[in-house]
């Protein structure tokens, strides 16, 4: 399902932050140093959990990305890898 970037930006909220905290999440596994006040923590994680981007693996007690999460994540890199290879150098 292609454009699911754009769509998630018509929502209430920019979607360059929760792109940015989905990309942290898959590589640190948590949020906890991206942002570093826990009422804010939860706000970034209710969000992405209202767009249907995360949810909770408790086998492994920490948010996961959703195929969804997976999908948007991949589509935001590949427009931000397009932007840099399009970029003069």
């Amino acid at each position: 399902m292609p454009g699911v970037v754009r769509e998630i930006g018509h929502t209430h909220k920019p979607a360059e932050p929760l792109l940015s905290a989905l990309e942290h999440l898959q590589a640190q596994g948590s949020l906890l140093s991206l942002v570093l006040h826990r009422p804010q923590r939860l706000e970034l994680i209710r969000a992405m959990s209202r767009q249907g981007l995360v949810q909770w693996d408790r086998t492994l007690s920490e948010y996961a990305l959703t195929p969804l999460g997976q999908q948007c994540l991949s589509e935001y890199q590949g427009a931000a890898n397009a932007r840099v290879r399009g970029a003069p150098g």
